[in-house]
């Protein structure tokens, strides 16, 4: 600010505060250093604990396929074993496996082709029942609608006669749908196949991350021949240190970045899961989980990331740079710019940090410009017992 008189000059640098020791700090010493001022001003200022985390698979997301009986190791009818990394879908066959004959379990399974043999004639008679019975209770079902219109029954003799038509037809429904693994049975049979055999399905959809079965290996009963991983969402586990539990609130939000880049900020949000009730005694820390969607298949199961925890929220709180802040006699003090060349020292209190910024609860107005940077010269200057002199360099 240019004034008219060196009175005017004087008495402006006199109102920079009642009871404020004003400290001189010339231009000629600001440009030679990095130095730069900001004024007090309300943001959004969001706490965040940053915590070591990994990708784990959700529960139910993992699925594995184990040989159901001892045999051989046989490729699906319509291509080859799944590979690593093939995508696959809930129920898909991966292959199947075909007891040998022979011994006391060729005889077990000739018993059981017999029993299956017979189970799908049984089946065969009970559907041409429920379909008998299903085209009484439909002929029952139209003469009470007839005598109903006609006014010579009730409706709740309708009702019953309706009743029974949808029972039988769920009846024959049922059956019809026992019929089909019979049905495969014999189909397979008459067109000379191999001997009874067990397909292998996919309990999930989703990604093969490990493949185990040779066609044609003979293999025990229960070995793991697939595994399977759908990670089309994941949860992220991290260890949040004991002393700041207390600094979470019930349902936090988070952000989770990559562990390697130490200064990384934003991030992809994820969703609060669980907060584990204990403690682990070797790290001193507790499981807080969160979930986040992984369409694109960038989490890698086990991969190492931070999550970013909120601790604490605050709205158009009034805050200055952390750097403004200089540490006093165990107090935080700033230097507030009242002129080009004159600066006076504040006490503050300050509240949550974000992002660089610090809210402050006392001590500074709206508007009022901190030394962002270089305030600890400042501060030297303050403390110093020379007076600068007057004038300008060139």
């Amino acid at each position: 600010t240019v004034y008219a008189s060196d009175a005017e000059a004087a008495r402006a640098q006199g109102e920079a505060g009642e009871g404020e020791s004003t400290i001189a700090f010339l231009k000629e010493q600001q440009w030679k250093i990095a130095f730069r001022n900001e004024p007090a001003a309300k943001r959004s200022l969001v706490e965040t604990l940053r915590v070591p985390a990994r990708v784990i698979a959700p529960p139910g997301r993992r699925g594995i396929v184990s040989a159901p009986a001892s045999g051989l190791a046989l490729e699906p009818a319509d291509g080859a074993f799944p590979r690593l990394g093939s995508r696959v879908t809930a129920g898909a066959v991966l292959g199947s496996i075909a007891p040998v004959l022979g011994g006391s379990e060729g005889t077990q399974l000739l018993s059981i082709r017999a029993e299956l043999e017979a189970r799908g004639i049984e089946i065969e008679t009970e559907i041409e029942r429920a379909k008998a019975k299903l085209a009484r209770a439909e002929k029952l079902l139209a003469r009470a609608e007839r005598l109903q219109a006609q006014g010579a029954s009730s409706e709740r003799e309708l009702e019953d006669a309706r009743f029974d038509a949808e029972l039988a037809k769920a009846d024959l429904q049922a059956a019809e749908k026992l019929r089909e693994p019979y049905e495969a049975f014999r189909k397979a049979r008459d067109a000379g196949s191999a001997p009874l055999s067990v397909p292998l399905r996919s309990p999930i959809a989703g990604i093969i991350i490990a493949a185990r079965a040779t066609p044609g290996e003979f293999v025990e009963a229960g070995r793991v021949l697939f595994e399977v991983l759908d990670l089309s969402d994941v949860w992220i586990e991290g260890d949040v240190p004991e002393p700041d539990l207390d600094r979470l609130p019930p349902s936090p939000r988070a952000t989770f970045v990559p562990s390697h880049v130490p200064g990384a900020v934003g991030g992809r949000p994820a969703a609060y899961v669980t907060l584990s009730p204990s403690i682990d005694h070797e790290t001193q820390s507790a499981l807080i989980v969160f979930s986040a969607a992984n369409p694109d298949g960038a989490l890698f199961l086990g991969a190492a990331i931070d999550l970013v925890l909120e601790t604490a929220r605050v709205e158009e709180a009034l805050s200055i740079p952390v750097s403004a802040l200089v540490e006093e006699d165990g107090r935080s003090v700033v230097f507030v710019q009242v002129e080009g060349e004159a600066f006076v020292r504040r006490d503050v209190r300050t509240g949550i940090h974000s992002g660089g910024y610090v809210a402050v609860l006392s001590g500074i107005e709206e508007g009022e410009r901190v030394v962002a940077e270089g305030a600890y010269a400042v501060r030297l200057q303050s403390v110093s017992t020379t007076i600068p002199a007057h004038g300008h360099a060139h």
